[in-house]
């Protein structure tokens, strides 16, 4: 397992990329919770849009599952893109917090 911290709203210098901020290391045992601890020395701000991408390699698998969930924080709360909300308007709600 692995997981990385891209921001939504800035790319790399390709124009294309989204912005990685942070890569874990390999996790050999199944994530029940993340923690962001010290979350602003990785360059994450509030009411600015982040994705997360979790990584998952079975043991006995050879292919790796990927899921992303959009969030962006403000005080002490977590807001999550759903499923079927536009990247655009999950955006400009992180920004109206």
């Amino acid at each position: 397992y692995h997981y990385e911290i891209n921001d939504y709203e800035n790319f790399e210098s390709d124009g294309m990329t989204y912005k990685r901020l942070f890569v874990s290391q390999e996790i050999d045992k199944e994530m029940k919770e993340i923690i962001l601890e010290n979350y602003k020395s990785n360059e994450i701000v509030e009411k600015h849009a982040y994705y997360m991408l979790l990584g998952e390699q079975g043991l006995n698998n050879t292919s790796v599952g990927f899921t992303t969930i959009g969030f962006c924080l403000y005080k002490d709360k977590v807001l999550t893109e759903q499923k079927s909300e536009n990247t655009n308007t999950f955006i400009q709600k992180c920004h109206d917090l």
